[in-house]
């Protein structure tokens, strides 16, 4: 098959936008830590969309689950619609909020990046939910070698990422992608977490991405502003 062809054959030319009353009623619902909810909150202030920031106790999500189709949490409701699920969430968010490319093999690049960072993520960050008497081996673990793998596969790619031999400042050429914003959070958190640990410098690309996210105004906005978490 001829993709470039395929592509333009199937390139989805109409977008689906939120209509004002739906952009007037999106209320987003986690606990009181950045987690799997901050990427999220960090694309709707990107994109400058009011929403209201629901945080849960344990208790009360155990006593409001019930009212939840599903149980996957953050969950995003948009007027009376409830999404579920992180990358769900942001992949629906990307797509109307037009943060995922203009072709679909954009969007599919998107969906396959953010599938390789969840899983890289979620694994480095497992050792919140263990015992305490285990957390110590487990975190050396993560810096001696799962956040190493996890950057030199991403230094890689970015490396790689080059349009006529000159480096694409995000994934997709000039115009971020709500993959780029999981991405920037996940370097955040890291850095945040793990500190000088991660030995981010050591990686030239994953750097530069890095310092480009956290310039830019309205992140840094962002995270001037945004409400404290627990953790």
């Amino acid at each position: 098959y001829n993709i470039e062809a395929l592509d333009k054959e199937i390139h989805l030319t109409v977008t689906v936008r939120f209509s004002q009353k739906e952009l007037q009623n999106f209320q987003l619902f986690y606990f009181d830590v950045r987690g799997s909810a901050e990427p999220i909150r960090m694309l709707l202030y990107f994109k400058k969309i009011d929403f209201s920031d629901v945080r849960w106790t344990v208790d009360q999500w155990h006593r409001l689950r019930k009212s939840f189709q599903l149980t996957d949490v953050p969950a995003l409701r948009v007027d009376r619609m409830t999404l579920y699920g992180r990358n769900n969430i942001m992949r629906f968010l990307g797509v109307e909020l037009d943060m995922a490319g203009t072709t679909s093999c954009d969007y599919y690049f998107c969906d396959n990046m953010s599938e390789f960072l969840s899983s890289s993520f979620d694994t480095i960050m497992r050792w919140r939910y263990y015992d305490q008497a285990l957390v110590n081996n487990y975190k050396n673990k993560i810096t001696d070698h799962y956040i190493p793998v996890f950057l030199r596969k991403m230094e890689q790619f970015l490396k790689d990422c080059k349009v006529d031999g000159i480096s694409r400042p995000w994934f997709l050429g000039q115009k971020m992608t709500w993959a780029d914003i999981l991405f920037g959070y996940i370097l955040m958190e890291l850095q945040q977490v793990f500190g000088p640990s991660i030995k981010l410098r050591n990686f030239k690309f994953c750097c530069s991405f890095f310092d480009r996210f956290i310039l830019i105004p309205i992140i840094e906005r962002y995270m001037f502003h945004r409400h404290p978490t627990v953790w």
